[in-house]
């Protein structure tokens, strides 16, 4: 009775892994996987029967199946779990019949004996192809959009040549701290390729500029002379000049113009 029971157990424990997405598995711990049961959902994952694996071996799951580029990562997760007395988790591909590489998702752990022996290993392998697919098109677009924004960055600090060694840079917008750091790369290596003698920096377009972004501006000017670069700052407004007076440092070298026009006129001053 107990025996009928258990084959019972075990039979319904086999039709309800025959009707999971992906398979189980059994298997031992050698480089091809060589496979002592498989679920039924092993011909849809693989392409491959359960009796070609199993029963005639005429397939090895690790040298056939798996991609040679995953198949050395496959093995150290799997032994570094062993070692760990641990279940593994581990992304690879796998090439299936038709010759189509899919990406699957793979659990699993060791069996032990009472002796601490490794008897065989037990888990479950699971299609993720969409999701890794859904993955890359993300990575993808990220990488698009970060490139559409260092792109922008870049046209919102255009650095025009007006005339021999005299650059102007039209800034509009608000100064942040990135920007910040922008105008900096953007502008030295400028005035260093055009051996520029005069820096016109024409704020005319900021909507915002704080005791923050003044002092930037400060710092920039000073960079610029060190590289041999005189700055002319235009397009200055009443309130751009109070908050460059509530910053309470030397001006120095740095000259201001309402326009810009006034601004390349100043040059000749």
């Amino acid at each position: 009775m107990q025996e009928r029971l258990a084959r019972e157990s075990i039979g319904t424990l086999l039709a309800l892994a025959d009707m999971l997405p992906g398979a189980l598995y059994r298997c031992r711990n050698d480089p091809d996987w060589t496979m002592d049961f498989l679920s039924a959902g092993a011909l849809e994952l693989t392409g491959y029967s359960v009796q070609e694996v199993v029963d005639a071996r005429a397939v090895s799951y690790g040298a056939d199946m798996i991609v040679a580029e995953d198949q050395a990562h496959v093995w150290e997760v799997v032994q570094a779990g062993l070692t760990a007395r641990s279940k593994w988790e581990v992304e690879y591909r796998i090439r299936r019949r038709d010759g189509q590489v899919r990406w699957v998702w793979e659990q699993g752990h060791g069996v032990f004996a009472a002796d601490g022996s490794l008897e065989f290993l037990v888990g479950y392998i699971l299609e993720i192809e969409d999701r890794k697919r859904a993955e890359a098109l993300l990575s993808d677009r990220e990488s698009e959009l970060a490139r559409k924004n260092a792109e922008l960055e870049a046209v919102s600090i255009p650095v025009l040549e007006v005339a021999d060694q005299t650059l102007v840079v039209p800034l509009i917008g608000e100064l942040t701290a990135s920007r910040d750091a922008r105008l900096l790369e953007v502008l030295l290596p400028a005035i260093v390729h055009h051996k520029a003698r005069w820096l016109l920096i024409d704020i005319t377009g900021l909507t915002e500029v704080a005791s923050a972004s003044a002092g930037s501006l400060l710092r920039l000017v000073r960079a610029a002379l060190l590289l041999g670069a005189r700055c002319i700052l235009t397009g200055v407004q009443p309130r751009v000049a109070r908050v460059l007076v509530g910053l309470d440092v030397a001006l120095g070298d740095l000259r201001t113009a309402g326009s810009l026009k006034d601004g390349l006129a100043l040059r000749q001053a």
